[in-house]
This record gives structure tokens, C-alpha cells and sequence, in this order.
């Protein structure tokens, strides 16, 4: 091979890695980052709403802006989770990979999100709704493996 054929398999070599490397990243990588990203706000906003999830009966006109606030910001984070996990090409090998966690139960999240989200106090809901939201939060952070394990938060003997 002459100087010139060597140096265009190896120009043409590179592009295809470069090209390669480009797709996976905008394609595959960068939407499952994104995803991993949504997650940590996730557990940013139940930590950051706890305080009005769960209080108990709390009807006052001082939460009801906040808690007015914290519902949105919540269905926000289950809607913009659901496109994201709908969008990621290869979803199945990244979660075999434990990139992300299954599909399911994200999906699962984004309901448990929505339905915390229509239960602030200050926004007609039922009795005892303070105990529920509780434990609907310790579900979605089960599902979305929030602290390591797909068990965690899960209360001993269930």
C-alpha cells in the first residue's frame, strides 16, 4: 500500500470511530444520563416536599401556595421521567447493564409521582392521606432504586 491509500484508511478509520462514538453517545449515553439526572431530582424534591406531603391534615392557607407549588413541580419530574424513559434507545441492554433501572418500574414511579402529586394537603384530600403519601414516596424511591437496592425502603415483612 502507498503512502496515500495507508493515510486515507486511516482518515476513513478514524471518522468511523468518531462518527461511531458520536452516535452512541447522543443516541444512547446522554438520554440515559439524562434519565439518571431526572431520578436525582426526584429524590431532591420528595426530600425537599416532605415537610408538605406529609402533614398530617395541615389545611392552612400558608401551605397552600407551597403545596400548590410542590404538586407541580412533582408532576413535572413524572412527566419529564416518563419521556425520557420512553426515548432511550436500547433501554433493555442499559438495564441489564444496571445503568438504568427497568422500564416498569419507572413507569410505575411516574404513576406513584402523579398520584402523590393530586395529594397535597390544602388540595381535598382524605383523612389519613398524610400516612399514605409517606409510604408512597418510600415506594417510588424502591422503584427507583433511590438507595441502591430494589428492596430498599421497603418496611420489614413486606
Amino acid at each position: 500500500m502507498d503512502a496515500w491509500s495507508t493515510a486515507a484508511v486511516t482518515v476513513l478509520g478514524g471518522t468511523t470511530v468518531y462518527v461511531s462514538g458520536q452516535l452512541f453517545s447522543k443516541l444512547i449515553f446522554e438520554p440515559a444520563l439524562e434519565l439518571r439526572k431526572t431520578i436525582g431530582l426526584v429524590a431532591t424534591a420528595l426530600t425537599e416536599y416532605a415537610n408538605l406531603y406529609s402533614s398530617a391534615g395541615a389545611t392552612h392557607d400558608f401551605l397552600i401556595q407551597p403545596s400548590i407549588e410542590a404538586s407541580k413541580s412533582i408532576r413535572r419530574l413524572a412527566a419529564q421521567m416518563q419521556a425520557q424513559a420512553y426515548g432511550i434507545i436500547g433501554y433493555g441492554v442499559l438495564q441489564k447493564l444496571s445503568v438504568v433501572p427497568p422500564r416498569d418500574d419507572v413507569i410505575a414511579a411516574v404513576k406513584e409521582l402523579i398520584g402523590l402529586s393530586n395529594s397535597f394537603p390544602g388540595m381535598a384530600v382524605a383523612t389519613g392521606q398524610a400516612f399514605i403519601n409517606i409510604k408512597t414516596a418510600a415506594t417510588i424511591e424502591r422503584l427507583l432504586r433511590l438507595y441502591g437496592r430494589r428492596d430498599a425502603g421497603a418496611q420489614p415483612g413486606n
